[in-house]
């Protein structure tokens, strides 16, 4: 067998580092190719749309007053979105009162937070509007002898069902305003 000469060698071993210099190369564009890849993908995802998930969303002024509110009406589900005055009362709100029929209300309040104005839509599409006086109650509803419940108000504003209507008094002249007396 022969041997190799040290040229015969030395040409082996320049062959070999060529090659192993080659594999060095594909081997970081492999790993810079994947790098890449993987920043793209990442990227890719931030693009798409962001999901904000609440219960309650505040809106504050810089001295911290709550000046807007999205969320739901305390110990309900229903849906509330208002606009607060700056001393941070109840302004403007627009409600979706659920129950047997879905409703909505949009209130204007006083600067004490007291609801005033109240106009809505019932669940069967007929609408409504009441007035109502600093406590809170109605002082007028249209349509006038509404027959159909107007859903309650909602935060901060306390409201009290109206009164029926005053029976009139029978007068001397009411044959059933005669007492038998004997």
């Amino acid at each position: 067998m022969p041997t190799p000469t040290i040229e015969a060698m030395a040409e082996r071993l320049e062959r070999l580092e060529r090659e192993c210099r080659r594999w060095r190369r594909a081997g970081v564009g492999l790993a810079l190719l994947g790098a890449v890849v993987l920043t793209l993908v990442a990227v890719r995802k931030d693009e798409g749309p962001k999901t904000v998930e609440a219960e309650r969303f505040l809106l504050k002024d810089q001295k911290g007053t709550i000046r807007g509110e999205w969320g739901f009406v305390p110990k309900t589900d229903w849906p509330n979105f208002c606009l607060n005055s700056v001393n941070g009362k109840h302004g403007l709100s627009m409600v979706m009162v659920g129950g047997v029929e879905d409703s909505y209300q949009f209130l204007l309040h006083n600067k004490k937070g007291v609801a005033h104005l109240r106009m809505g839509v019932l669940g069967d599409g007929k609408p409504w509007l009441s007035f109502l006086d600093e406590h809170g109650a109605i002082e007028e509803l249209y349509p006038s002898g509404l027959n159909y419940p107007v859903p309650p108000a909602p935060v901060g504003t306390p409201l009290r069902p109206p009164p029926p209507p005053p029976e009139p008094a029978p007068g001397p002249a009411d044959p059933a305003n005669r007492t038998q007396t004997q």
